[in-house]
């Protein structure tokens, strides 16, 4: 089993409003990392508005690597002639392809972040997997016990715990139920690895 099998589908969508082409770049990063998640959305969106700027800027300079511009005779205001100068695409071309860069790293979808892609997604599968094993084993252990059961139990230990929360109190009551109760309804004598706690007679 790997983590994309039994990974619930996250919805990752843009922060804002992208053109056509920024929302192709968006969609098609989304659809190539599965390690991404919804927290990554606004580097994401910044990351796809950059590539398409860089992409026109990039054509433009390819198109027009020097641009013309008129000379303006600083005394009188009037035009006197023209000079060619480096298209200002150039400083956009820098510019964006610094943010792709960076922003790349911080998604981890550069191709330097291949090993910490791949470590990411063991961590997550090892992890789904041992939430599918708990799953199971508790399932298993509640299979006798009642809602209202574990109601009581909750009932009784925020008369002690008075300052414990929701999801604390009842996992105190289910391990009560599942794990305490049985355990004390033990006879220690006739279980070896309790005898000795007792000073039961051999």
């Amino acid at each position: 089993m790997n983590a994309t099998e039994s990974e619930p589908n996250i919805t990752i969508v843009p922060t804002r409003r992208l053109t056509a082409k920024e929302r192709s770049v968006f969609d098609r990063v989304v659809s190539d990392f599965v390690h991404l998640q919804g927290s990554d959305a606004e580097q994401l969106t910044q990351y796809a508005e950059a590539v398409v700027r860089y992409q026109t800027a990039a054509k433009e300079i390819k198109k027009n690597p020097n641009i013309s511009i008129p000379v303006v005779n600083r005394a009188t205001g009037n035009i006197v002639g023209e000079k060619l100068v480096r298209n200002p695409a150039f400083a956009t071309v820098k510019e964006t392809q610094t943010q792709m860069n960076t922003l790349a790293r911080r998604l981890m979808i550069d191709a330097h972040s291949a090993e910490k892609r791949q470590r990411l997604l063991t961590r997550k599968a090892r992890a789904l997997a041992a939430v599918e094993s708990k799953h199971s084993s508790d399932s298993s252990l509640l299979a006798g016990i009642t809602e209202e059961q574990i109601k009581a139990e909750i009932e009784m230990a925020a008369k002690i715990y008075i300052h414990a929360t929701p999801d604390v109190l009842r996992q105190d009551a289910i391990w009560t139920l599942t794990v305490f109760n049985p355990m004390m309804s033990i006879d220690p004598c006739t279980d070896p690895d309790l005898a000795y706690m007792y000073s039961c007679p051999e």
